[in-house]
């Protein structure tokens, strides 16, 4: 049974590296180029590994602004899942300012009818 159970030789092949905090600290951009290329930086502190850098392990959605955010917690908005799609142009042409002016008419009127 234990015949089917990885080894710890896949993990020579990664290249890893072990930096102090303070190294980290002032050569912060070109360590993050070398996670981009696959190297895992280990975090020294005290001789101590207190973490660990890596490239990420999944599809990470783009962060929301801080009112979008409010909305999602009220229940008032649903994030987008997914890719974005680009969206074909409308085949609706309408004269310039009627979008503008159904909006007027909606906010003056109870029932939002035209004048």
């Amino acid at each position: 049974m234990l015949d089917k159970v990885a080894t710890r030789g896949y993990l020579q092949c990664m290249k890893t590296k072990a930096v102090k905090t303070k190294q980290l600290r002032d050569n912060l951009s070109s360590y993050l180029r070398e996670v981009r290329a696959g190297v895992r930086i280990l975090v020294l502190d005290r001789d101590e590994v207190v973490a660990e850098l890596h490239e990420p392990s999944g599809i990470y959605p783009a962060p929301l602004s801080s009112r979008a955010e409010e909305l999602v917690k009220q229940a008032k908005l649903i994030p987008a899942r997914g890719e974005p799609v680009e969206c074909p142009e409308s085949p609706v042409k309408l004269p310039a300012g009627t979008a503008a002016q159904y909006l007027d008419a909606d906010r003056e009127e109870p029932y939002g009818t035209l004048r």
